[in-house]
Formats: structure tokens, C-alpha cells, sequence
């Protein structure tokens, strides 16, 4: 716990590091060196796809997309990354087609524009008015869901919330997570308005944080499903006490982009 305490700390710092300290295209960079490490986890730590060209290929996408989305998502450059990554697919296959199959080059696509794109919210998030204060809703969301779920479930959880998926989570965990990020946003909203003058919105500050919990609870089984699959505890070791980047940010996944359609469509938070 103490090694996991002082690792949350650290990532924290990090994360305080890129979004407010450093350049702002140091974020993308952080984007795709996320995106990076969670293909190699995905695809290489769990077996599921073993032929290194393809998990290159893949990681070269994942390291490509963050970019693209921060440079304006141009759709002809998006048509020509995909196709260009299906042919390096095809040409794959039929160089080695008794290993590699059409179940892992449907893996290897899915997975090399997943998790960058649903990560890439974050940099579009960042650059809607008022984006350096909406960027950490999504990670307040998420950790706060992830921390109190953890603590709830532990102390109090007896119902088994998905016991094939993920034994260790409970529906009491589940309430704890979403009362945590409830009360996280309600704090940041006091926050923004006590500290910044921000006129809050708190009804669709507290609506989001409801969407965006069951979100991010969505994204940690989505990832515990992958694992239950590749019959893996973590997705690596990369982070002491939480495991791989996947393990760390599974939660993450789900909830930027669905927090980011929400500041679209709900009446704004900050007014």
C-alpha cells in the first residue's frame, strides 16, 4: 500500500507536471507515449499477438494518432494513416499467413486506434474554452470512481459486482466510486468558484460526474475482461503497486471521451 500510496503521489506530480507547467505540446507527446506502452501491454504481454512486426506496426499507429488529433484531425491524413496500416496488415499475413491470423489482425487494428483515440479526448478537451480547468475533470472523474470504489469495496463490499470478469470488485464498491466522484467534482466546482470566480454550473457538474463514474467503471471491466482472457493479473509492472499503464489508466479510457461529449452537449459547467 505505502509503495502504491507513494506511486499515486508521484503520477499525480506528473500529471500536474504536463498540464500546467510544461509546454502544451508536451501533452500530446505524453498522449502517445501512453498510447505506446499500452499497445505493447495489450498485444505483447498477453500473448495475444506474438509476431513483433505487427505489435510494431500497431505501436507506430498508437504513437502517430495522438498527433493527429492535436494538429487538427485532418480527414485525409486519417484515411491515408488507416489505409496505410491495412496494407502493412495484409502484407504481414501473407509473408508468415501460417502464424498470423485474420482473428490477429483484427485485434491488431482494433487495438492500434482504440486506446489512442479514446486518450486523444483529453487533447481536444484541453483546447475548448476554458480547457485548462475542464482537462481534469475526466481525471478527477476517474481516479476519484477508481480510489473510493477501492477503499468502499475493501471495508464495506459483500456483493459481487461481475465475478467472472473481475471478482475483487463489489456493487457496494460500485455506489462508493460514484458517491467519491460525486463528492471530487463537487469540491473542484468549490474550487473553480472560490478560487477563480468561476460562476458553476453544479447540476450538470454533478450530472457529468455520474455519467463519467459509470464510465470509468466500464473502462476498468473492459480491461479486466482483456486480462481475464489473456489469464493475466496485471498488464505489467511498469508502475510499483498499480501494475502496467493499461492497469493505471483503464478507468481513464471510457471516461475522457464520454466527459468530453457531455461538456459538448450539457449546459456548460463554467459560466
Amino acid at each position: 500500500m505505502i509503495v502504491r500510496t507513494i506511486v499515486g503521489i508521484m503520477l499525480v506530480a506528473l500529471l500536474v507536471l504536463v498540464l500546467f507547467v510544461l509546454p502544451v505540446w508536451v501533452m500530446p507527446v505524453a498522449v502517445a507515449a501512453i498510447s505506446v506502452l499500452a499497445m505493447h501491454e495489450m498485444l505483447y504481454t498477453t500473448k495475444f499477438i506474438p509476431e513483433k512486426s505487427l505489435i510494431a506496426g500497431t505501436m507506430a499507429v498508437a504513437a502517430i494518432l495522438p498527433f493527429w488529433v492535436y494538429w487538427g484531425s485532418d480527414a485525409r491524413i486519417g484515411a491515408a494513416i488507416i489505409m496505410l496500416f491495412i496494407l502493412v496488415l495484409f502484407v504481414n499475413a501473407l509473408l508468415d499467413h501460417k502464424h498470423i491470423t485474420f482473428e490477429k489482425l483484427g485485434m491488431a487494428f482494433l487495438s492500434a486506434f482504440a486506446v489512442p483515440l479514446l486518450l486523444s479526448s483529453l487533447l481536444r478537451i484541453v483546447r475548448l474554452e476554458h480547457g485548462q480547468h475542464l482537462i481534469l475533470i475526466p481525471f478527477i472523474v476517474a481516479f476519484s470512481t477508481d480510489v473510493f470504489a477501492y477503499f468502499v469495496g475493501v471495508s464495506m463490499g459483500k456483493r459481487k459486482l461481475a465475478p467472472e470478469i473481475s471478482p475483487k470488485k463489489t456493487i457496494e464498491g460500485m455506489y462508493g466510486g460514484l458517491v467519491g466522484a460525486v463528492m471530487a467534482m463537487v469540491f473542484y466546482g468549490f474550487v473553480l468558484r472560490v478560487f477563480f470566480a468561476f460562476n458553476i454550473n453544479f447540476f450538470t457538474l454533478i450530472l457529468m460526474s455520474v455519467i463519467g463514474s459509470f464510465a470509468a467503471l466500464l473502462g476498468d471491466l473492459s480491461m479486466s475482461y482483456i486480462k481475464r482472457e489473456a489469464k493475466i493479473k496485471d498488464f505489467g509492472t511498469i508502475l510499483p503497486g498499480h501494475g502496467g499503464v493499461l492497469d493505471r489508466f483503464d478507468s481513464l479510457l471510457f471516461a475522457a471521451p464520454v466527459i468530453e461529449l457531455l461538456i459538448l452537449i450539457l449546459p456548460g459547467i463554467i459560466q
